[in-house]
């Protein structure tokens, strides 16, 4: 889209979604990002750190959000990485769910 800058970050919903899934019958709706913040017991995905590479693929669950430094708290599930990772930035997060299967036309 011409209007979007590439500053402008958009998150991109299709719904609602139906068991069986019925792409047909699904609307597509945007909003500016930062109008959207992650609640607390979100499924997080890490992608994208450049620091931290390490935590990238890794799931998580966000556990709190600190105001002043506008950061989230994510608490891991696998075994094998840290527990807790305080200061996750939200352009490194993303939203992790499961999709229903499409429905066979």
């Amino acid at each position: 889209d011409d209007q979007v800058t590439q500053k402008q970050r958009l998150l991109v919903l299709q719904g609602p979604i139906a068991i069986p899934r019925n792409v047909a019958t699904e609307q597509t709706f945007q909003q500016d990002c930062a109008n959207v913040s992650f609640a607390i017991g979100t499924p997080v995905i890490f992608q994208g750190l450049i620091v931290t590479t390490s935590l990238n693929d890794k799931i998580g669950t966000v556990k709190e959000f600190d105001k002043e430094t506008n950061k989230y708290a994510i608490y891991f599930q696998e075994e094998n990485v840290v527990k807790k990772a305080l200061g996750a930035e939200e352009q490194f997060l993303h939203i992790l769910f499961d999709l229903p299967e499409e429905e066979e036309k």
